[in-house]
């Protein structure tokens, strides 16, 4: 999910957005420039690349650890 610089874009995501895409593989968050928090990302248990960028905003990423690839 790719925001565009001169655009407002995602302010907020749902705290159980990712609770049951466990078949998501890869996760591209970029250009959004409002976002303060991730939600959880337990459900995302076939996860295999997880990209942040252009995230001036972010004061939250969740625990990673229950990510096993």
């Amino acid at each position: 999910i790719e925001g565009r610089p001169i655009d407002k874009n995602l302010v907020s995501l749902p705290e159980n957005l990712f609770d049951d895409m466990y078949r998501l593989a890869y996760l591209h968050l970029a250009v959004h420039q409002n976002l303060r928090h991730l939600p959880r990302m337990d459900g995302l248990t076939n996860l295999k690349s997880f990209t942040l960028a252009v995230m001036m905003s972010l004061q939250y990423v969740p625990r990673l650890d229950k990510l096993t690839k």
